[in-house]
């Protein structure tokens, strides 16, 4: 059992939820303070970076309380969408997996699945074909190979 799933049964789903939308609330007033005049920059810098911390590991509980296939869908629909608007990738998102906690040899084996995957179907396509992103299909091809 992780951290997360632990602190989700001392506390329960709830209050776990609650915590994420007052993390997230702290670090934006944080934010705006480091815009105030009146307020010491290295101090409210220092703010900032405890809120990012705070938020960061909140973040981590989203797969423990929400739906983690429904989230990566999203994920993958908004930077196919922010690729679009500045000009980069069209309907190709990066696969960026540099904070993934997924061993080096399975991360290499899911970027080269990906890729196969997106030569064969741009990445849209398998959203409305089977409602998981070509990262998603691709994680589960792994867990299949790896499985005794």
């Amino acid at each position: 059992m992780t951290i997360y799933e632990k602190a989700i049964e001392k506390w329960g789903r709830d209050v776990q939820t609650q915590k994420i939308q007052e993390e997230c609330l702290e670090l934006a007033l944080a934010i705006n303070q480091y815009q105030c005049p009146t307020k010491d920059p290295v101090e409210a810098m220092n703010h900032i970076y405890d809120e990012l911390a705070d938020v960061s590991i909140m973040i981590k509980y989203i797969p423990y309380l929400f739906d983690k296939d429904e989230v990566e869908k999203r994920i993958s629909q908004k930077l196919m969408r922010l690729g679009q608007l500045i000009g980069v990738g069209g309907d190709k998102p990066s696969l960026d997996l540099s904070d993934d906690p997924t061993p080096p040899a399975e991360r290499e084996l899911e970027k080269k699945i990906f890729n196969a995957l997106e030569g064969i179907m741009p990445n849209k396509e398998w959203h409305k074909r089977t409602g998981f992103s070509a990262l998603k299909i691709s994680r589960i091809i792994v867990e299949k190979i790896q499985e005794p």
